[in-house]
């Protein structure tokens, strides 16, 4: 059976050297390819070395993987038993002997949270406006036609205006509105009409302090905002607060002690230097005025 082998050979052949060769090396885990290759190599190794059949022969292989390798010299060789199953790791294998197969595992998904989402909490407020502050800077008015400080009205009295057309303009008591003194002669609804330009009336006087510092600026005689057009007696400012009532003043007193003296002729009021106070002129006679406006 074992042909021209010598005494050694043979010797190491009944001993199942080879076989014994085979359990070793299918101890190991093996896929399917590899122990089919495997087995071939080993029933060719038996058949050339020893001579005889090597159907008998088992390969033992079990170990990890559970498989049985067989054969014989004619035929393919056989696997019984479960074959293992190629397996993933994250790491290399330190058996060179071993198939492995690295991966690495990559989830191209974004994530979604069945939860509330995460949010910055808002910065807590100040108190103060959050929104971005800027100082309005606005132009004085000039005399130069244009709406400088964009009111609405042109020309009328700043503190870099302080003359302007034929007027001169003095700053109120409370400091929130201006007088103008004008020079050019006018009817008194004319001179309404002019202190309109300003934004103003024809001037209302209510205190001591204004009617002092009027009388101080003008020489001769000048319209102002009350008239009794209406109803002879009953005098009223250009805004509709009334004046007087027969002897009864109502407010501020500036009349001339000897004012109103005109009767139905004289309807309308003027600031007086000459009488020290108001006094009642008739309406349509042209002479100067004052207006007021807000500053």
């Amino acid at each position: 059976m074992f042909g021209e082998l010598s005494a050694s050979e043979r010797s190491a052949c009944k001993r199942g050297g080879y076989a014994l060769d085979v359990r070793r090396t299918a101890s190991f885990s093996l896929d399917r390819s590899l122990a089919r290759s495997l087995a071939r190599s080993i029933v060719a190794s038996l058949t050339a070395g020893c001579g005889f059949d090597a159907s008998g022969v088992s390969g033992g292989a079990s170990g990890n993987s559970g498989a049985n390798v067989s054969g014989d010299v004619t035929g393919e060789p056989t696997i019984t038993g479960d074959l293992p199953q190629p397996t993933t790791s994250s790491s290399s294998s330190t058996d060179p002997l071993t198939p492995t197969t690295s991966t690495t595992s990559t989830d191209d998904t974004s994530s979604t949270s069945t939860g509330t989402a995460e949010t910055n909490p808002p910065p807590e407020s100040s108190g103060e406006d959050d929104s971005t502050s800027t100082t309005s800077t606005v132009d004085p008015e000039l005399c130069d036609g244009f709406d400088n400080d964009g009111d609405g009205v042109v020309d009328e009295g700043s503190q870099a205006n302080p003359e302007c057309h034929g007027c001169t303009f003095v700053l109120g008591t409370s400091r929130d509105y201006w007088f103008a003194i004008c020079t050019d002669p006018r009817n008194w609804d004319s001179a309404r009409e002019r202190c309109g330009v300003f934004g103003g009336d024809l001037a209302k006087i209510e205190n001591a302090a204004d009617q002092g510092t009027l009388l101080a600026l003008v020489s001769e005689d000048h319209w102002i905002g009350m008239d009794d057009r209406d109803d002879e007696g009953m005098w009223f400012w250009v805004d509709g607060t009334e004046a007087r009532d027969g002897e009864t003043v109502i407010g501020y007193d500036g009349w001339n002690p000897n004012q109103p003296g005109g009767g139905i002729v004289e309807n309308c009021a003027e600031l007086d230097p000459g009488q020290d106070g108001w006094a009642d002129a008739g309406c349509a006679q042209l002479q100067r005025y004052v207006c007021r406006h807000p500053a």
